[in-house]
């Protein structure tokens, strides 16, 4: 498969992406099986692998500044509650 971007060809890495929710908060989704363009670097997401992302971002909770996932550990349980574990979460005004 192509890059739409940059016209190189894609491959499958884990990397750590972030994603803003809202105005204050940032998720840090780690161990990400993304599609990276080997000429510009730009990164995709398979849909099954978005779906899950989509998933996990809904739950977070937004009153954090901070928030880590591990995407790996989330999938290994099967259970929407376990990816939700964060690493670390850093409270807003703290």
């Amino acid at each position: 498969m192509r890059c739409r971007v940059g016209a190189g060809q894609l491959e499958s890495r884990i990397t750590d992406l972030p994603f803003q929710i809202g105005d204050s908060s940032i998720v840090i989704l780690r161990s990400l099986p993304v599609l990276q363009c080997r000429q510009c670097g730009e990164t995709e997401l398979e849909q099954t692998t978005m779906s899950r992302v989509d998933q996990l971002l809904a739950a977070v909770d937004v009153s954090a500044e901070l928030e880590v996932i591990r995407y790996a550990a989330s999938l290994a349980s099967g259970s929407l509650s376990v990816g939700l574990s964060a690493d670390y979460s850093v409270q807003a005004g703290l």
